[in-house]
Parts: C-alpha cells; sequence; structure tokens
C-alpha cells in the first residue's frame, strides 16, 4: 500500500466519524421510542400494592378510553367509559355518570392518564438492555422487547403500579391531534 492510499484511507475513516458524530449530535442516530399515539387495545394483569386485577382496555380517539375489568370476578364486566376528563360506569345495562373525582385517583384513572400522556410524548426516554428497550415518558414506563413495537409491560412506580400486557393491537391511526377527531383504521 503507497502513501497515496494511506492517506485516502485515514481520510475517509475521518470524514466517516465525523458525519457519525455529527449525526449522534443531531439525534438522528439517537433511539427513538415507537409511535403509538394510535387508536389501540390491550389486555392487561394489573398489580397495585396488594390488589390484582386484570383489565381490557381501548384507546378509541385521543383522551377517549373505554375500560372493562375482567378479574377478579367481584367486579368481572364493569366497564368505564373515559372522554376528556369524564367518566361513566356500566354493568348489565345500569350506569352511572360523573364520576371523575373518584375516578381519576384510582389504578385505573392513574393507568389511562399517564398511558395517555405517555402515548402523545414523542421525547420518550429510551434505554436498551436485556434483550429488549424500555421508554420512559414522565411517570410512566413501557417495556418493549428487542425489534417490537408492542410493549410488554407498564409501570407507573409513583403509584406502585405495573401491569403484564397480553393481547397488544394497534387498530388504527390519528388524522389530527384534535381530541374530538376518531382514529381510522
Amino acid at each position: 500500500m503507497n502513501f497515496f492510499q494511506k492517506i485516502i484511507r485515514c481520510t475517509v475513516v475521518s470524514v466517516c466519524a465525523l458525519a457519525l458524530a455529527a449525526c449522534g449530535s443531531n439525534g438522528i442516530l439517537a433511539p427513538k421510542a415507537p409511535n403509538l399515539n394510535k387508536q389501540l387495545e390491550m389486555t392487561a394483569d394489573v398489580s397495585c400494592g396488594d390488589d390484582n386485577f386484570s383489565i381490557s382496555l381501548s384507546r378509541n380517539a385521543i383522551g377517549k378510553w373505554q375500560a372493562v375489568l375482567l378479574e377478579p370476578y367481584e367486579v368481572q364486566g364493569i366497564g368505564f367509559n373515559y372522554s376528556r376528563g369524564e367518566v361513566s360506569a356500566s354493568l348489565e345495562g345500569i350506569s352511572a355518570e360523573k364520576l371523575t373525582s373518584d375516578f381519576d385517583s384510582s389504578p385505573l384513572g392513574i393507568i389511562i392518564s399517564s398511558l395517555e400522556n405517555a402515548l402523545q410524548d414523542n421525547n420518550g426516554t429510551v434505554t436498551y438492555a436485556d434483550g429488549g428497550y424500555t421508554v420512559r415518558s414522565g411517570d410512566c414506563i413501557l417495556a418493549f422487547e428487542q425489534g417490537s413495537a408492542a410493549p410488554i409491560s407498564i409501570e407507573i412506580s409513583k403509584a406502585r403500579i405495573s401491569a403484564k400486557v397480553r393481547d397488544f393491537t394497534v387498530k388504527g391511526d390519528i388524522l389530527k391531534d384534535d381530541p374530538d377527531v376518531m382514529l381510522v383504521q
């Protein structure tokens, strides 16, 4: 290898290193959270302190959620509709409106508000470890398997809530960021 080939190789390596450093500082190589600001459904097994329950959650639009308690048996089938701060509950044709003050501080209310904030946050902190990655947004930490955009767990440590997610499905995209706009499939 002659002198000019060595100079050309050093120059190419230096330019590539500078380009990669520039990309990293502009966030181009920085890990990004998956875009889950969409219509979605999931089932989750939730632990909150000494209490455990299973829920089915559906996000039908920005700020609009439906939740159905699946377990334990004593609360099975109770459904909640959450829409921009308004909450109603129903069970076999019986319904109650305006449950906001009690619902917001309940584990289910905390889960829905934390998830809604996390789903709308495009600046979550991504951390890779142990064959997967986590996305932290506010109080909410979503864990994912490597190469997947479907969360496998949710943790809201401030409220001592953790959930194992199963049956996660994205149903559609958002047309625009307006709470009155429904999502399309």
